[in-house]
């Protein structure tokens, strides 16, 4: 995470940030990513869902946009699975339609095998297997999101 951050110093250095956490599974790694980054930062964040049970559904619900203006702002997508793309393709769509001066996604797993629609993401923590991860802030129907660590969850778990 620090060599994340690091990076995104070193790449917005001297200009504001807009960092947009998609909510719930976001949390914890937003928290300790924006914590690391030294440049100005306004936190907003998008509540986005689009799983039932352990798929993603196709069908992406924004519950909640962004509160501030963020035309001509730089922005930064943190989410904490990039797993179909789906999600984060219909989001690079509603936020570009904000005209942004830049947008760029960082997300802390990237399920390559799993991409169904083709989203750049240029911050990525770990390339991920398709397995279904829950704990630190990813849950299971809103269960397992506190646990300090990354598991993959398997039928024991979901009884």
């Amino acid at each position: 995470m620090c060599q994340l951050a690091e990076t995104i110093n070193q790449d917005y250095r001297g200009r504001s940030l807009v960092v947009v956490g998609l909510m719930k599974g976001c949390l914890f790694f937003l928290a300790d990513l924006v914590r690391k980054i030294k440049n100005d930062v306004i936190i907003d964040t998008m509540y986005v869902t689009s799983y039932q049970d352990q798929s993603s559904t196709g069908n992406v619900k924004i519950l909640l946009d962004l509160k501030g203006d963020v035309a001509d702002r730089h922005l930064l997508v943190v989410d904490d699975v990039l797993d179909t793309g789906i999600t984060l393709h219909k989001i690079k769509k509603l936020l570009l339609d904000k005209h942004p001066a830049s947008l760029e996604f960082a997300v802390l797993l990237n399920k390559k095998e799993s991409h169904i629609k083709s989203v750049d993401v240029k911050y990525c923590c770990f390339d991920a297997p398709s397995l279904f991860f829950v704990g630190y802030g990813m849950d299971y129907n809103g269960r397992f999101r506190q646990l300090p660590y990354l598991g993959i969850l398997d039928d024991e778990a979901i009884k």
